[in-house]
This record gives C-alpha cells, structure tokens and sequence, in this order.
C-alpha cells in the first residue's frame, strides 16, 4: 500500500491531498466530484447542530450562577444551594448520556452504509 497512488486535488489551504486511493486518476471520498452534494448535506448538517443552542444548558447554567450569587450574598441557605446544584449535575449528565447515544447512533448507521459499500464492492471485483 505504500506505493499506492494519492487523490492529489488541491485543499483549501493549497496543499496536495495525500489521501491513498485504488486506482491512479481517482480522487478521495472528500475531493470525488460525485459526493459533492453528499458533502454539502454534511456541512449544512454540522453547520445546523452548531448553530443549535442547548437551551436546557444554557438555563441550567444561569441558573447555578444566580444561585452561587444567591448563596454569596446570603439570600440563599448554602444546603439547599448544594441540593440544587446536585439536582443540576444529573440533569447535566443525562443531557451528556442523551447526547453520546445520538452520536453513537448515528456513527453506527455510518457504519453500516459503509460496510454495505464495502460487500457491494467485494461482489462486483472480479475473481
């Protein structure tokens, strides 16, 4: 494999892509002009789940600050303080659980196109 050919297309940053490909000519998953729009869902997909504001999150994390405000200016008892902020880590830790399960779905449904890929293309070479 070391003599393998590389995709060879120009990045974004001018370098040549060092991708190892099969056949000399051909270009990687990433510069293949026949996943351009494949590409652009994928962006638009990232671009989406960044732009998404975990609001829960965001709540929580105000909260626990007006609390430690509370707390340090006296308006709030420092054990029913601790208690909240208990309450507040497990809803945090669900949140990351819920999150880490989406993920893990979703890199085993790319797993599995891509083991689909592979059988398809282990039928079609020839013996």
């Amino acid at each position: 494999m070391e003599n393998a050919p590389v995709c060879g297309a120009k990045r974004n940053n001018g370098e040549l892509c060092t991708v190892r490909v099969r056949v000399a000519g051909e270009r990687c998953w990433g510069h293949d002009p026949k996943n351009v729009e494949q590409r652009k869902q994928n962006a638009r997909r990232a671009a989406q789940l960044k732009a998404q504001k975990p609001s829960e999150l965001v709540e929580i994390k105000n909260t626990l600050r007006q609390l430690a405000d509370d707390v340090l200016a006296g308006e709030v008892n420092r054990g029913d303080a601790s208690v909240a902020a208990q309450v507040f880590g497990v809803l945090i830790r669900a949140h990351e659980q819920h999150r880490k399960q989406r993920e893990l779905e979703e890199v085993v449904q790319r797993l599995e196109r891509i083991e689909e890929v592979q059988r398809r293309r282990e039928n079609v070479r020839p013996v």
